[in-house]
């Protein structure tokens, strides 16, 4: 969307190896010029390389679009289930460690809940 006054800006060329879509500020073109230094994507992927090449356990998710909802909500509770993958679940009904954020907390000077 354009701001009152304003003209929308050129549409560039997208540099050689570069997919066109991409937001211009994020495709590592200045100026009219590919630099792979400001390539965001291209960035992430090499972090993404240099993690895994250094044994780390990572989950990775790319995606089209802003930062918003649709692409977070999308992929948030398998990201969620991916980082409490290795978290040891009780299903004994009466284990209060497990349980205990699942009652109100406790006011001051008042007995706990039984």
């Amino acid at each position: 969307a354009c701001l009152r006054g304003s003209r929308p800006p050129e549409p560039e060329e997208a540099a050689p190896g570069v997919p066109p879509g991409r937001a211009e500020r994020h495709r590592g073109l200045r100026n009219g010029k590919y630099d792979e230094t400001r390539d965001w994507f291209l960035q992430n992927v090499r972090l993404m390389l240099a993690l895994t090449e250094k044994g780390y356990e990572l989950n990775y998710q790319w995606g089209i679009g802003g930062h918003n909802q649709k692409h977070a909500g999308a992929v948030f509770p398998d990201m969620m289930r991916w980082l409490w993958r290795d978290h040891p679940v009780s299903t004994d009904v009466h284990d209060g460690v497990e349980r205990s954020l699942n009652r109100p907390g406790v006011k001051s000077g008042a007995a706990a809940p039984r």
